[in-house]
């Protein structure tokens, strides 16, 4: 296996929660079961699964295909257009096709999801 190869996946984009760390870089994360605040997360590094979207290719091999273009179609534009949003106060059909794009995939790509599509 390329060790190259992207192994821990974030399921809620790291160009998403960026927007809501604090001031020291981290996020601050309400756990409602336990009804307390759990030790901050860095958006960098939460919240991950390991090899959450890597399949077995036709060729038997790891496929890491389905991170990279959620990375370059989803995550890589949304930054930029929710700054440009932020900083020229207007939203441009361009800026409304990434949000849409954005947001939609968010309700299939998490943990709750796939395990709902799973059974």
């Amino acid at each position: 296996m390329d060790r190259n190869l992207p192994k821990d996946h974030h399921y809620v984009p790291n160009a998403y929660l960026k927007f809501f760390k604090g001031e020291d870089g981290f996020l601050r994360i309400f756990d409602w079961a336990c009804m307390s605040f759990i030790k901050p997360k860095s958006p960098k590094k939460w919240p991950t699964k390991k090899h959450f979207y890597t399949h077995i290719n036709v060729e038997g091999q790891l496929d890491v295909t389905i991170e990279l273009k959620l990375g370059e179609l989803i995550e890589t534009p949304y930054p930029k257009a929710l700054n440009r949003i932020i900083k020229t106060g207007t939203l441009t059909n361009s800026d409304k096709i990434v949000l849409s794009r954005f947001f939609a995939t968010q309700f299939v790509r998490g943990v709750l999801s796939t395990d709902e599509i799973a059974r």
